[in-house]
Order: structure tokens, then C-alpha cells, then sequence
């Protein structure tokens, strides 16, 4: 295999918490993507990273934590990333855990904490304009309202006033942070501003 680096997502280890969270496509069994992860794991000679998103009351209780360890453990990642919905979830009840579960959790997985709002500039090579950009990095993930005022100023002004006034954004509120959103993006806890 060619790749260095191959970053997974495990955050849990029962069928029935992995529908929950993931809504997979029926043809897709739990059971057979864990024993992928683990086939993998056993052959591939680069670093494994491994992220855990972590849902307040349907990934973070004990018995659930201590499982997904035991199944991290097997494939010995290389880093080990502890997420949180830091940005507008789909599902009404996603919810962030409380600090002190957090803090459990990064203690069990010895994980690196990645539990805030990301800083910093979006690279925007390869983008011709703050329409293409702003819309296209929407489509991935909801994107602050301050950073899509970044990449604006990066390239022109009223884009973003225009792409919400057409309708083709919108905006919604999520954790005191105003975020762009494609208009046609369902959000669970929000509702048009």
C-alpha cells in the first residue's frame, strides 16, 4: 500500500450504537466493518490514527468507553484523536458530552483533545472564487460565519451576502457560533435565520 497514513473513525463497539451514529446504508454491517478494520490493521505498515467521536449519552457511558478501548487497543494506532460535535449535527439528539466526561475519555484513550472550534485560515488553492470556495467547504461541513467572512475578504466582497440572499446558504446558530450552511442541509437543532 502507498499511503503513510490512514485515519479511522471507531467510536463504538456495538451494532446497535453504530447505526445510531453513523445511519449506514443498509447494505453495510457493522460486524464486517470491524473485522475490515481489523484485517487492515493487521497488514498495513504506516501509522494508523484513529478519531472517537464522542455523543453525550450514546457513546460515553463506561461499559461503552471501555469497550472501544479494547477494541482500539488491537490495532495499536499511532494517535488517537477525541472528538465532539463541534459543529451543527444532523440529528436533534446529538449533544456534546459534559467536560468531565471529556476529560475521562481523553484520559482512557490517552487521546489528543480535539474538542474545539478549529483557528486558523482554510487552504484555499485551487479556488477561483469566494463562491466556489465558501459553497464548496459548506458542502463538506457547516462552516463558521467568521470564516466564510475570511475567505470572502480573501477574494471579494458581497459574495457571502449574495449566496445567503439567493437562498442558496443559510444561516444557523449552534453552540453560540453563527455557521453557513448549504439551504437544502437539514440541521436537527437549528432552524433558519
Amino acid at each position: 500500500m502507498d499511503a503513510d497514513v490512514v485515519n479511522i473513525t471507531m467510536a463504538t463497539s456495538d451494532a446497535q450504537t453504530f447505526h445510531r451514529m453513523h445511519r449506514p446504508h443498509p447494505s453495510i454491517h457493522f460486524e464486517k466493518v470491524q473485522q475490515g478494520i481489523l484485517d487492515f490493521a493487521a497488514v498495513f505498515r504506516g501509522e494508523i490514527w484513529v478519531e472517537i467521536m464522542l455523543v453525550d449519552t450514546v457513546n460515553t457511558d463506561d461499559e461503552r468507553m471501555h469497550a472501544l478501548k479494547t477494541q482500539i487497543d488491537v490495532i495499536h494506532p499511532a494517535r488517537t484523536y477525541v472528538m465532539v460535535p463541534i459543529r451543527p449535527p444532523a440529528e436533534p439528539w446529538v449533544h456534546i458530552p459534559s467536560p468531565e466526561i471529556i476529560m475521562k475519555a481523553l484520559s482512557l484513550f490517552g487521546g489528543t483533545d480535539i474538542t474545539q472550534p478549529e483557528e486558523g485560515a482554510f487552504g484555499l488553492d485551487g479556488f477561483s472564487s469566494a463562491s466556489e470556495a465558501i459553497i464548496e467547504i459548506c458542502h463538506r461541513h457547516p462552516l463558521r460565519l467568521s470564516q466564510a467572512r475570511s475567505i470572502e475578504a480573501r477574494f471579494s466582497q458581497n459574495t457571502l451576502d449574495h449566496l445567503l440572499s439567493s437562498g442558496k446558504l443559510r444561516v444557523v446558530e449552534y453552540q453560540d457560533h453563527k455557521y453557513v450552511v448549504p439551504s437544502e442541509f437539514v440541521f436537527g437543532l437549528n432552524s433558519p435565520q
